[in-house]
């Protein structure tokens, strides 16, 4: 098995594997290629008896700013108007399942994973390091749960996985506010 992204990278040293956020001109937000992407490249991992830790990391000034909403609101340019809002919740629900998939594939990996974060850690990018065994950060690191600022819950992984990390209090303060920590 192969991997390919243009928008994730995996470099090998050793036993050492990093899994590079690859965007660095969108400060590491999400796309629909990494949300794509990262189960794969964690099954090549997981499947590689060479490597025994994976370091997740991203390029440029930013470790992830969260979801690429400007892509994500877009949506795939053939998708038709719902036929009634049940369908549209249904899909808003495989949609969100899918998303937890994908951060769930982080936690289940076989080897430690250890997140490497630097400069702005948000929403989307909470829900990755929360999935991480080891959480690294630089002084100039800043934990945000930005979806409460833009009317969204928190449900790709943060939640449930963060206060198993840090206090519930501190986890209901960045929740209830948005508040940069």
């Amino acid at each position: 098995m192969t991997f390919s992204s243009s928008e994730i990278t995996i470099e090998r040293e050793g036993a050492i594997a990093t899994l590079w956020l690859d965007r660095p001109d969108k400060f590491n937000a999400i796309s629909d290629e990494i949300w794509r992407s990262i189960p794969r490249a964690m099954d090549e991992l997981a499947g590689d008896d060479e490597i025994r830790a994976v370091v997740l990391a991203g390029r440029g000034p930013h470790f992830c700013v969260g979801l690429d909403l400007q892509a994500f609101d877009a949506g795939p340019a053939t998708e038709e108007k719902p036929a009634s809002r049940a369908v549209a919740n249904l899909r808003t629900l495989e949609t969100i399942g899918r998303l937890q998939s994908v951060i769930t594939a982080v936690s289940k990996c076989p080897m430690p994973v250890v997140a490497a974060i630097h400069g702005q850690c948000l929403g989307a990018g909470v829900d990755l390091v929360s999935a991480c065994d080891i959480r690294v950060a630089s002084a100039n690191s800043i934990f945000s749960i930005r979806e409460t600022r833009i009317g969204l819950v928190a449900d790709v992984g943060t939640l449930q996985r963060l206060p198993k990390i840090v206090s519930a209090g501190h986890v209901a303060e960045m929740a209830y506010t948005g508040k940069d920590i």
